[in-house]
């Protein structure tokens, strides 16, 4: 690897920036508000669906985008190199059929493709560096509309004694969704990569901006979840792919036997750290969900309920008998086995290790690479995140976006271009865009537009 610093060569070209916003519309900002719902009303009220119809807005902009400027063939390039994560979302579509709502599942199961389908346009749109740099944006972007949001608008930004989402949690932070724990992991995940390697992207002060941000979003939103998927981040990053030789060597080593002796010592020993740490050794709770989830699986454990399993009357009632305030298992692995089955959950594991996999491929540019290790990191604290919620791994949620742009990020080929496309990439990028006329001979370079397909 060479010394070259790769934000130094950094510019905020419109692209980036638009692929940015595209990421952060995806990541179901502005939730409350787009559902109509008042956090102090009724828990009664009935949701508006036009989160789904932001979604499905964006889905209709890009494709128009992507068919207009002749890119459909690179980001079909693009999701096919994602094959289980493509057989994942079939299976979502076709699990209408056993549905106890068709309806809401063929919708759920249309948002989960065209969140594919836009992360793919994103990937095959620019160079993969800069492409990782959109996600990084787009992260900072969470964070900072959440701030504004929760110092402008305290109503919805953050929670109060009359809040239908657990009044318990008066003045903490959620920023620009539902509740506090989604700030908190969207909030730990841009910490944790900001202060990997891959922050590097960037130059030092949209870094230290970011990871400032971050911090005190964790900070007022007290999202214990959040903090230890930042920790996570962090730890990773600086293990892996900042030490060397001995010193990963040890590190790995520890983090190995740290995690042999909290399994080895039983539930006894996790309560006690818990405690420890001020925590529920139910984790607020959350284990006898996970106990009715398990119940609840095995009743049709093949391919679960459909992709809304949880609107299930029978998986309702099984939730509602031990809370009546939560209606999921909390916890992401049993959600999505819930809603489609132990084949779902198996694609969706694969998908993750076929794309870990192929990490180690491919260029080894030190922008391509610090891309590669945001998209790591990424991974990592997202399945982190899915061990203490139910919304990471399932499709119209915040962290689930960001989870599936890193898988979908590995998976890619090298270049999701072509021809001289897949050339001026592995040059950099420095070859200038010449047309070629009918006769032969080379024209002048052609202006792109602001968000033109490097072609």
């Amino acid at each position: 690897m060479t010394n070259e610093n790769p934000a130094a060569r950094f510019a905020l070209k419109p692209p980036i920036f638009i692929w940015a916003v595209v990421i952060f519309l995806l990541a179901e900002p502005f939730a409350l508000q787009l559902e109509g719902i008042d956090p102090s009303g009724p828990a009664t009220q009935v949701a508006k669906p036009f989160a789904l119809y932001l979604r499905l807005a964006v889905l209709g902009l890009v494709g128009a985008y992507v068919v207009q400027r002749g890119a459909l063939s690179r980001v079909i390039r693009v999701a096919v190199s994602a094959p289980l994560l493509l057989a994942l979302a079939v299976l979502a579509l076709a699990s209408a059929a056993w549905a106890a709502e068709p309806l809401p599942t063929i919708l759920a199961g249309i948002e989960f493709l065209g969140t594919i389908f836009c992360l793919c346009a994103v990937i095959a749109s620019q160079s993969k560096p800069d492409s990782a740099r959109s996600v990084l944006i787009a992260l900072s972007i969470c964070v900072f509309a959440s701030i504004v949001w929760a110092l402008l608008l305290p109503h919805y930004g953050q929670h109060d004694r009359a809040d239908i989402y657990q009044g318990g949690h008066v003045g903490k932070w959620r920023g620009i969704y539902r509740h506090k724990n989604i700030l908190g992991q969207i909030s730990g995940i841009t910490v944790g990569v900001w202060l990997s390697p891959s922050g590097k992207l960037m130059p030092r002060y949209y870094r230290y901006a970011a990871i400032a941000g971050g911090v005190l979003c964790l900070a007022f939103a007290q999202s214990a979840s959040g903090v230890l998927i930042a920790l996570a981040g962090f730890g990773l990053g600086f293990v892996v792919f900042r030490l060397r030789g001995l010193a990963r060597a040890s590190g790995l080593a520890a983090g190995i036997v740290a995690c042999g002796l909290l399994l080895g010592g039983g539930s006894e020993l996790l309560s006690a750290i818990l405690v420890a740490m001020g925590r529920s050794p139910t984790f607020s709770g959350r284990t006898y969900l996970w106990e009715a989830a398990l119940t609840v699986i095995s009743n049709h454990w093949f391919v679960g309920y459909g992709l809304v399993g949880t609107h299930d009357p029978e998986v309702m009632d099984v939730f509602s008998a031990i809370s009546g305030e939560v209606h999921d298992a909390h916890n992401s692995y049993l959600e999505l086995a819930i809603a489609l089955g132990v084949v779902g959950l198996l694609l969706h594991v694969s998908a993750i290790i076929y794309a870990m996999a192929k990490r180690t491929r491919g260029s080894s540019r030190p922008e391509v690479t610090l891309g590669r290790q945001a998209a790591v990191v990424i991974i990592v604290m997202w399945l982190i995140a899915a061990t203490v919620e139910a919304a990471p791994f399932m499709p119209g949620t915040t962290v689930e976006a960001f989870g599936l742009f890193a898988v979908l990020w590995l998976s890619a080929p090298q270049s999701a271009r072509s021809g001289r496309g897949a050339q001026d990439e592995k040059n950099g990028g420095k070859t200038a865009d010449l047309s070629v006329t009918p006769s032969g001979s080379r024209s002048s370079p052609r202006r792109k537009t602001f968000l033109d397909l490097d072609d």
